[in-house]
């Protein structure tokens, strides 16, 4: 029998995965993005050839003030045969020497202080898989977590400074309960966590900034942000 439609070979890769690649070309909150932040940060789409979304925090006398973008819904979920790719190209410049806090991947149920105050990372207990950097330190490290269960490796690689770093993090299901997360800088392995994920829940993308104990506002640039899952 004769085809009526001959479907692109792209048709048959995207009915078996589902998630999304934003070149930031524009943004509106509560569309594919929704901005979190407790006092006046913000997102804003720059004048820059490929696109790029600047995420700021406020400026504030207290310090330890954030702005996260989070995308809309938790889309995304550590499962047996379920493979997930993130992968975010990112740049930051800190206002004042390492006081920068930074976060970069996946997190269940994104909301002010996703990190805490005083450069103490990721809060203590949620789903997912992350970058991150704190004040008082200059370099990116890696965390996994499921619940309170949490897999911390601190790098030898600078975090921030004018060019862009390309940050992906893999998820590879090896059991029916069990899997390991690999995380890349620039395309080479900087930490590799071997997780159980039976407890693990829906997670979504997370990309944000909060900054140091100083008066001072800090941006995370993002070039593009990816993540996809094996449906």
């Amino acid at each position: 029998m004769t085809k009526l439609l001959s479907l692109p070979d792209t048709y048959h890769l995207g009915r078996r995965v589902h998630g999304f690649f934003d070149d930031f070309y524009q943004y509106v909150s509560g569309d594919l993005w929704t901005l979190v932040t407790a006092l006046d940060g913000s997102a804003t789409v720059l004048d820059a050839a490929g696109g790029k979304v600047a995420i700021k925090s406020a400026v504030d006398t207290a310090g330890n003030e954030d702005a996260y973008l989070k995308s809309n819904k938790e889309s995304f979920k550590f499962a047996a045969n379920k493979p997930l790719l993130f992968e975010a190209l990112v740049d930051f410049a800190e206002s004042s020497t390492n006081q920068a806090n930074v976060i970069a991947g996946l997190m269940d149920a994104v909301a002010a202080d996703a990190l805490v105050n005083d450069g103490a990372g990721p809060k203590s207990s949620y789903s997912g898989a992350v970058f991150y950097k704190v004040d008082g330190e200059t370099v990116w490290r890696c965390e996994s977590s499921i619940g309170s269960s949490q897999v911390t490796t601190t790098t030898e690689v600078t975090a921030g400074g004018a060019t862009a770093q390309r940050l992906t993090i893999e998820f590879q299901p090896l059991t029916s309960t069990t899997g390991e997360v690999r995380f890349y800088i620039d395309d080479e392995l900087a930490a590799k966590h071997a997780i159980t994920f039976t407890s693990a829940t829906e997670m979504q993308v997370i990309l944000g900034v909060k900054d140091g104990d100083l008066a001072d506002e800090e941006t995370l640039n993002v070039d593009y942000a990816a993540c996809y899952q094996l449906r």
